[in-house]
């Protein structure tokens, strides 16, 4: 029923100015017991999801849980579930929260590392609320790699205010110099809500300068041997995060966790983004929609990467899903030959993928196909 898991860990020793995702900064020992022994109890509930392919901690921050919490929750999903022999452990950490215990705990028990730096410039580290300092990222850097920890991925983001073009390249090489063989990168997106937005207002992101900063990585990540495969996603052959090139082709996966979203392959739903919500077992959201609509919805977002989508691709989607958009249907849509002549899309009978150019502007191929 579910190829993939996500597991939500809220805690956060502090809000930084840009997360919108559901975070808690607390760092209540007592309050982690709970909900490590929540998640525990919903585990059991899944015992019957068999081969996962793929297991992700995101957050928050899951590299705060101490120790003996981190080991606890790991135990429990080897006991919890059956793996694939080659099942891809993402689980993220800030460098700040970690020790040699926690380095060599989770390099044990995971296989890739996302290490969430952001900056390595201290003033713009601090204009967006990350704790780390330069000593941090190195120091957990040194002990990963003492403990052999394999396929380490870093976070950055761009369009900060004050951030220049050469700056951003200077950031870039010296994550590449640090041996990151994949790079995520994101433009700094002031959302409602945030710490940001409510200090500096809704257009504090020089759009053009955004723009120019996304070309500019990939000719500079190219160039060291990291391909981009998704909008803001770069890495070397083999380096790619499955998790992710799952989720955006339309795989099924299991959300544990507050706010964590589910997807069965048709159906979507979301756990309450409350701490004390959760704990209290209420209901999980779920996101309704026409299997024609969830067909083009799941069909744009596979649109976010170079491979795109090839007809076994497709194929292998739900019978609900397919059958309402065939592949034959899908490559028919009318809107298609525009996006071809604007060079937005490429497509082959049994293969469409997006250009270059498309991914640059994916919202808008995103809102010609929904």
């Amino acid at each position: 029923m579910f190829d993939n898991l996500y597991i939500h860990v809220p805690f956060c020793r502090s809000k930084c100015g840009y997360c919108a995702f559901y975070s808690l900064p607390d760092t209540d020992e007592e309050l982690q017991d709970r909900y490590v022994a929540f998640l525990e109890r919903q585990m059991n509930d899944y015992s019957f999801v068999e081969s996962l392919q793929t297991i992700y901690f995101g957050g928050g921050t899951p590299s705060l849980l101490p120790p003996r919490l981190l080991e606890r929750l790991f135990l429990a999903v080897n006991a919890g579930f059956r793996m694939a022999s080659d099942v891809e452990i993402t689980i993220e950490c800030n460098p700040e929260t970690i020790d040699r215990k926690k380095a060599a705990l989770i390099s044990a028990f995971a296989n890739r590392i996302s290490m969430g730096v952001q900056s390595f410039d201290p003033a713009l580290r601090q204009r967006l609320g990350r704790r780390a300092d330069n000593t941090d990222i190195e120091q957990a850097l040194a002990m990963f790699n003492h403990y052999n920890a394999r396929r380490l991925s870093i976070d950055l983001i761009y369009a900060i205010p004050g951030q220049t073009l050469t700056a951003w390249l200077a950031e870039l090489q010296q994550a590449v110099d640090y041996g990151f063989r994949h790079i995520s990168c994101y433009a700094l997106t002031v959302e409602e809500g945030t710490v940001l937005a409510q200090e500096s207002g809704i257009d504090v992101v020089d759009e053009e300068l955004s723009a120019e900063m996304w070309w500019a990585t990939g000719e500079l990540l190219h160039r060291n041997g990291l391909s981009r495969y998704e909008v803001s996603n770069y890495a070397a052959p083999g380096q790619e995060c499955r998790h992710n090139l799952n989720v955006w082709h339309g795989g099924s996966y299991l959300g544990l966790g507050p706010s964590a979203c589910s997807f069965d392959g048709s159906r979507r739903w979301t756990q309450p983004a409350d701490l004390a919500e959760w704990l209290a077992h209420h209901p999980a959201e779920t996101d309704l929609l026409p299997p024609e609509n969830r067909a083009r919805e799941i069909f744009v977002f596979g649109l976010r990467t170079a491979a795109g989508w090839r007809q076994a691709d497709w194929t292998r989607l739900l019978p609900e899903i397919r059958n309402a958009m065939p592949w034959e249907t899908l490559t028919s849509r009318p809107e298609l030959p525009e996006l071809v002549r604007q060079g937005l899309l490429e497509m082959t009978p049994g293969h469409i993928r997006p250009t270059e150019t498309g991914m640059a502007f994916w919202d808008n191929l995103a809102q010609a196909l929904l």
